[in-house]
């Protein structure tokens, strides 16, 4: 059994599934008292799959980008689950994660564009191909009026997420606008099984969440 988390947008859920089928998801509402829930969520997950920690084979979460605060706590919620039963870790971009919430359009766009707002005109941003293949990595990217560079007239895309209404202001052709944040830790699931096959696991000493940009304050002078 594999546990998922996720707190890296607006919402906080965990998800339980298997190589071959998700089991149950919790999903709350409001991430922004992930301290206080995430702990919570996971016990009750458990609780109602009358499944213990000792049947957690590993733990996958959303891996940034996103809330600084959220990314932070999960992390530090699965590292600790880790270590304590000696389990693999598995991170995953909150982009890719996003990518299959919408898995069936997945024919009908060439590319997919998810986003994440990140305040005035800044989103965090990838491009994946059809096949959730990874076209341009993980990046912060400011919404001009102007059409795009990595937007091709004659392919068709599906920008979404909650940064998605940025790119409404730009007349690009083939191109639809979802401001949606629809996925979950649930949508973990198959980018997870994928990482599972390659053995690709993170370091649970020394993994940190991927931000995309430097955190930063305005502090008093």
């Amino acid at each position: 059994m594999i546990l998922a988390l996720d707190a890296a947008v607006k919402q906080c859920s965990v998800a339980l599934f298997t190589t071959s089928v998700i089991v149950d998801e919790i999903v709350e509402a409001n991430a922004f008292n992930a301290s206080e829930k995430i702990n919570v969520l996971i016990q009750n997950i458990l609780q109602r799959n009358n499944i213990t920690m000792q049947d957690i084979e590993a733990v996958a979460i959303t891996n940034g980008p996103g809330s600084y605060t959220g990314l932070r706590i999960v992390s530090a919620a699965a590292k600790a689950i880790c270590y304590a039963l000696n389990i693999p870790l598995i991170t995953c971009s909150t982009l890719l994660v996003s990518c299959y919430a919408h898995i069936e359009v997945q024919n009908k766009y060439d590319y997919f564009i998810p986003t994440i707002d990140a305040r005035r005109d800044e989103v965090f941003m990838a491009i994946y191909d059809k096949n959730f293949k990874e076209v341009l990595a993980d990046q912060p990217y400011i919404v001009v009026n102007e059409s795009p560079n990595f937007i091709n007239s004659e392919k068709k895309y599906l920008i979404f997420g909650n940064g998605a209404e940025k790119f409404k202001k730009l007349s690009t052709l083939n191109t639809t606008i979802c401001n949606d944040t629809n996925y979950s830790a649930k949508h973990l699931w198959l980018p997870t099984i994928s990482e599972l096959k390659a053995k690709n696991f993170a370091d649970v000493a020394y993994t940190k969440p991927n931000y995309t940009k430097s955190f930063y304050t305005n502090q008093k002078k």
